[in-house]
């Protein structure tokens, strides 16, 4: 499904005549709407992984703005 969404944006790309040319995709989504509970969902475990990471990463980048 992504190819044939990236496909058809890389057309309209190429073959819309005029702004704001919309094409419809002819997916859609289930009615079962069980996929929005876990949807971005973060656990605890990830939260703690998460928060390590951006911290490494804010340190880094306080660093690296320190040696310019």
């Amino acid at each position: 499904m992504q190819g044939v969404i990236m496909d058809m944006a890389l057309d309209l790309l190429q073959g819309a005549w005029q702004p704001r040319t919309t094409v419809q995709a002819p997916f859609i989504w289930s009615e079962d709407e069980t996929w929005r509970t876990v949807f971005m969902h973060v656990s605890e475990e990830m939260r703690d992984e998460f928060k390590k990471a951006g911290e490494a990463r804010r340190a880094a980048q306080a660093k690296a703005k320190v040696n310019r």
